[in-house]
């Protein structure tokens, strides 16, 4: 609210929020051993919620290793599971999850999804008007899942 009423205030255009649920088998999160204070990693949550744009994402990853020295495979995984959110709502899909062998693909509309079904070289599958399903070829392996998501996000967020 006060980052609003500040822009408000100098006449800024609002800040773009980036709403997208990102729920994968991944581990990503910041352990103990990285960022040891709690009030710390509480902060760098909140400012990982908050990025909506892929430079202000590197920026933060380039404070952690300056502050925190190089980054541990979890954190990774997190800022990789940030970036998707970002593509995503380029993208104009809402959420992303997994269901069985699939990873499905949720948007407010089908134009979003077709418009990646047609980027997909026919690996996304439209189901209805607003789910689109990406069938996985590891669904047991979280690296793998995560590199599926991101291939196909990342060729059609590119292409935007």
């Amino acid at each position: 609210l006060l980052d609003k009423a500040v822009r408000q205030l100098k006449q800024l255009p609002p800040r773009e929020t980036v709403d997208v649920a990102v729920d994968l088998p991944t581990p990503a999160y910041f352990p103990r051993q990285y960022v040891p204070d709690m009030r710390t990693k509480v902060d760098l949550y909140r400012r990982l919620a908050r990025i909506g744009d892929e430079q202000t994402l590197e920026d933060l990853a380039g404070e952690l290793v300056d502050r925190f020295g190089s980054l541990p495979p979890q954190v990774v995984d997190l800022l990789e599971l940030a970036r998707l959110r970002i593509w995503a709502h380029q993208l104009g899909i809402g959420a992303i999850h997994l269901e069985e062998k699939y990873v499905v693909l949720s948007a407010s509309s089908r134009g979003p999804l077709e418009a990646l079904r047609a980027m997909s070289d026919g690996r996304l599958r439209v189901a209805d008007q607003r789910s689109a399903y990406l069938p996985l070829t590891a669904p047991g392996d979280p690296a793998a899942v995560l590199a599926e998501v991101k291939s196909l996000l990342q060729g059609a967020a590119v292409a935007t």
